[in-house]
């Protein structure tokens, strides 16, 4: 769970505190996130991308009809409205070239967007070549490229040519659209393509009040209406391809953006559709500048403060929905039988439950602005250093994360909990619940399971261990026999590994039993098996057979190995002494026999074998070794 510390950078800075009592952290500095880490449920905009995509098929569109209209001879393609200035046609091959380049650049494949730059790039050196023709005073050939005008049009100087500021337009926006894809001059971008906006909305306003002026400078010509909409368009394209995109917030789903849109298109449109008004009214004869002037203002006026209280009430129906919604859920709060809280950045309480009270005492009002790791059993700090590091440094939810906390009489009780961020990182919402019944029956059952695995190890090593010697018993080498031999008869070697047999046997052990008593012969049994477990290889099978009798397997061994290893044995037994309870050290010894397994015989064969050489061992005189 933990709500907000911060850690080197985007991380946290500070160091840990050890008291006698606590651990706390101190020195803790905030940060603030970056805002792809809201969380989810929040309002996400939509991408500036869409806008530059959209806006770039329609100005590509709208130039593919302009260019149609001139290839058909459609009066109506080239223009908006019958008596308007037409588009030319080379400002419509600019508007497809620059729309066809702008969507590009809205792809978000790197190939894409590299390929998008060449028709803006031509479309602006085609701009930029019919700004030198205005300032040379010349034609350079290019107005009649694509298409033959014969005469002057409505506001046209030099036939076939686009207008000066629509070619100033195409150059402010070409520069803008090739920085904004570079990541460069965000100020820049935004200061041309308001530029370009600006001059396209005085073309508008020079249509809309009257068509027949010219644009304030003598030897330029009057932008067209299509054109001026259309650059506006593309302006906004540009401006969408910024990574951090001014329209944003407007173009979002939250009740801001819906909003910001509607006054956005009252300020624009009102004023624009009153001055239309005034002007034509004027034309009409109905009425003269200064009432003229008065309506316009009236109009304005009223058709704002109309939107105004639209958008007021409109805001404040969704206040009352939202002010419903929060009573709905601070009743949900209250009544939760989990223990909520809201945490501050520090990881304070900003807000706590009921619940609270139920399960560790404290009342909610006591709880707030109380740092949560004032309540952590130190055992657990650490583990929840680590969860507040991967919350907030890698942004990961925390789940299922259990640790104890202080009860207000002094005692732990452990908790579960769940947490995310809010959506600017300055809260975190966390539930908590009670395990501690839970966490106290899993260590029960913990207990009682490691108990019971120590309990089946022992029983497993009785069934195959002799109890006092600690070597394998009688059964365990009576079961292990079939594998040794199947092993031994699937070895694909000519010969086979051989495999050796050895049997040892107490000397005049049941008279040292019946002089000294049990006690002593099983010191005597100990000891035995011990030097075994010395002599003998980690994988040889080691086995008490049978009262005082031992036996061992030693697989790719011969009779001859087993041998020296038993004479190794035998002798080393023979100077070793038992304490025998009398104060004089007791000394005795051992006999063996040795066998091989060999042709197709089976282990029991070599086993009979190896107890005659040890019956033979025992009538020469016994503390010997007898074997092939």
């Amino acid at each position: 769970m933990i709500p907000g510390w911060a850690l080197i950078d985007d991380a946290w800075d500070g160091q840990t505190v050890v008291d006698d009592a606590t651990l706390h952290i101190t020195t803790l500095r905030r940060t603030t996130l970056a805002p792809s880490a809201v969380a989810h449920g929040a309002d996400e905009p939509a991408h500036p991308g869409l806008l530059a995509l959209a806006a770039g098929a329609a100005t590509a569109i709208v130039g593919g009809l302009v260019l149609l209209g001139w290839a058909t001879h459609i009066d109506a393609l080239k223009s908006m409205l019958p008596g308007l200035v037409t588009m030319k046609p080379n400002a419509a091959a600019c508007f497809v070239l620059f729309g066809t380049g702008l969507a590009l650049l809205a792809r978000p494949i790197r190939p894409w967007r590299r390929a998008g730059l060449v028709p803006i790039a031509a479309a602006t050196l085609l701009a930029f070549a019919t700004l030198g023709e205005y300032l040379a005073n010349r034609s350079f050939g290019i107005d009649q490229w694509l298409f033959t005008e014969t005469g002057s049009q409505l506001g046209t100087v030099a036939s076939g040519r686009m207008s000066a500021l629509t070619a100033v337009d195409f150059c402010f926006l070409g520069v803008a659209a090739i920085l904004a894809t570079g990541g460069y001059g965000r100020r820049l971008v935004l200061g041309l393509a308001t530029g370009a906006i600006a001059v396209a909305c005085l073309g508008i306003l020079v249509v809309l009040l009257d068509g027949g002026v010219p644009v304030f400078l003598a030897g330029s010509t009057q932008m067209a209406l299509n054109a001026a909409l259309a650059m506006i368009v593309l302006a906004f394209g540009a401006i969408g391809l910024l990574a951090d995109s001014p329209f944003t917030p407007v173009l979002g789903t939250a009740s801001s953006a819906t909003l910001m849109r509607r006054l956005l298109l009252v300020a624009v449109v009102t004023p624009l559709a009153m001055a239309w008004l005034r002007v034509e009214g004027q034309r009409a004869g109905l009425y003269g500048t200064s009432y003229g002037t008065a309506l316009m203002v009236i109009g304005i006026v009223t058709l704002t403060v109309v939107a105004i209280l639209g958008s007021a009430r409109w805001a404040a129906n969704l206040e009352q929905q939202r002010a419903v919604s929060e009573l709905e859920r601070d009743q949900f709060f209250e009544l939760s039988l989990d223990m909520l809280a809201v945490f501050d950045a520090d990881g304070r309480f900003r807000r706590a439950n009921r619940a609270w009270l139920d399960t560790l005492g404290y009342a909610p009002d006591e709880l707030i602005g109380t740092a949560l790791f004032d309540l952590i059993h130190p055992d657990d700090m650490a583990r929840t250093v680590t969860a507040a590091q991967r919350h907030f440094i890698q942004g990961e939810r925390v789940e299922a994360f259990k640790n104890r906390y202080r009860h207000k009489d002094g005692s732990y009780r452990w908790l579960e909990w769940m947490s995310r961020m809010s959506a600017d990182n300055s809260s975190a919402f966390a539930v908590a619940r009670d395990v501690t019944s839970r966490q106290r029956g899993e260590a029960r059952l913990a207990r009682e399971r490691e108990l019971l695995e120590t309990r089946n190890a022992t029983l497993r090593k009785r069934a195959s261990h002799d109890a006092l010697t600690g070597l394998y018993n009688r059964r365990f080498f009576d079961r292990a026999l079939p594998g040794i031999e199947q092993r031994w008869r699937r070895a694909t070697a000519d010969p086979r590994p051989p495999v050796a047999v050895v049997i040892f046997d107490l000397d005049h052990f049941g008279a040292l039993n019946k002089q000294y008593g049990h006690q002593v012969g099983d010191a005597v049994l100990r000891e035995f098996a011990s030097l075994l477990k010395k002599r003998f290889r980690g994988g040889d099978l080691v086995a008490r057979y049978g009262g005082e009798e031992f036996v061992a397997i030693l697989e790719g061994a011969t009779a001859a190995d087993a041998a020296k290893v038993a004479e190794g044995v035998r002798a080393a037994f023979a100077r070793m002494s038992v304490p025998s309870g009398t104060g004089e050290a007791l000394r005795t010894t051992v006999s063996a026999g040795c066998a091989q397994l060999d042709g197709e015989g089976a282990i029991s064969a070599a086993l009979a074998l190896a107890d005659v050489w040890l019956a033979q061992a025992k009538r020469a005189g016994r503390n010997q070794v007898v074997g092939l």
